[in-house]
């Protein structure tokens, strides 16, 4: 399939309030100025770095190897949320903050490992206090390993 400059593969919480009225998906795609085709799981990045099943980061790399040969794909954007994400557990919000970072870069490392012709956007999804999406903060872009196949 031939890489296509309009889509972009996303990687992001189950959480609610990412979602409320297409919340996500419309900042995403303004944004980074592509169509998103989102994957939703418990804790975002840690789905993929360090998940409660194995088979929730099988399947989430079947669904981008899936949408990178039908559609075509050069970047997964894996979006992590502040806030007080359930799937971690952590009382602390820089403690927490801390331990998203460090499961995006394992995150990075794991998509990579299985598509190393992808960029990968690892980023924070900022939640305001009144329960609303805000933005989606660029932490950092990881250039693919090898040439798009």
């Amino acid at each position: 399939m031939v890489e296509s400059p309009h889509v972009i593969f996303v990687v992001t919480c189950i959480d609610r309030r990412l979602h409320k009225a297409g919340a996500f998906a419309s900042l995403a795609e303004k944004q980074f100025g592509k169509e998103a085709y989102i994957a939703s799981s418990a804790g975002g990045a840690k789905a993929l770095a360090d998940p409660p099943d194995p088979a929730k980061r099988i399947a989430i790399l079947l669904d981008i190897g899936l949408v990178k040969e039908l559609v075509g794909i050069d970047t997964v954007v894996i979006a992590d949320h502040d806030a007080k994400c359930a799937a971690y557990r952590i009382d602390d919000l820089k403690t927490e903050e801390q331990a998203h970072r460090e499961n995006l870069e394992r995150a990075a490392e794991v998509v990579q490992a299985s598509f190393p012709d992808l960029r990968v956007i690892l980023a924070m999804t900022r939640i305001g206090p009144d329960d609303k999406l805000q933005q989606i903060e660029v932490l950092k872009e990881v250039p693919p390993k090898t040439a798009l196949a």
